[in-house]
């Protein structure tokens, strides 16, 4: 988004409220614009938690105290217009459960040295930034999940990241929004055992109805 202000609301399918953002940042936390237009009823954690700039697996590992696993679910690679475009599921996890699945396109310019790797279970980096990119909040907001046989609300949020030769887009949906309901949440989600919550949880690599792939 290149406007400094928004103040349009647009309701999707399923009536949950998208609120466009139009500030941008680098992961030095160089704030760029501040203006940030919330959701109401999202809290002071959970707006640090969505407008994390850096690497999420980072931050989600030192708020947990705990080792944040990330995992490339599936990933197809293409050619258009001499820029390669990857289309690439990954979910985030701790002790087997996950904690968000995000949905990114990923655009190579044909001069551009980076190379990502391909395929499920891909060891090397999810995102192909060996420098600080520009991070652009573009909307968050709150959705309906049926999740363990109950409807729960669950945080996403969309966002850029680019950087010379290379562009972003990710949607990110976190699994259980009470994650963040306070600290002592995060001492609740490492010490309670659900194992069989994964498959209710995200049945299929797509990690929401709402979500669908980003413009090429």
């Amino acid at each position: 988004m290149s406007a400094r202000y928004c103040t349009t609301k647009v309701m999707p399918a399923n009536n949950m409220p998208q609120f466009p953002l139009s500030a941008s940042r680098h992961t030095d936390f160089q704030t760029r614009n501040p203006a940030f237009f919330w959701p109401p009823n999202i809290t002071a954690l959970e707006r640090i938690a969505l407008s994390s700039p850096g690497d999420l697996r980072q931050s989600l590992s030192e708020y947990l105290d705990d080792l944040v696993q990330i995992h490339v679910v599936w990933d197809t690679p293409r050619q258009i217009g001499g820029r390669t475009i990857h289309t690439r599921v990954m979910n985030l996890s701790h002790q087997h459960r996950i904690i968000c699945t995000s949905l990114a396109t990923i655009r190579i310019a044909p001069d551009s040295s980076y190379v990502i790797s391909t395929g499920p279970g891909s060891a090397a980096s999810p995102l192909p930034f060996d420098a600080n990119p520009k991070f652009t909040l573009l909307a968050a907001g709150i959705e309906k999940r049926l999740a363990g046989g109950k409807v729960q609300d669950a945080l996403w949020r969309r966002y850029s990241l680019t950087a010379p030769g290379v562009e972003c887009e990710i949607e990110e949906s976190f699994a259980d929004r009470a994650i963040f309901a306070n600290p002592a949440a995060a001492q609740y989600w490492v010490n309670k055992h659900m194992p069989d919550v994964i498959s209710k949880l995200h049945p299929s690599p797509m990690p929401s109805p709402r979500m669908k792939p980003l413009v090429v």
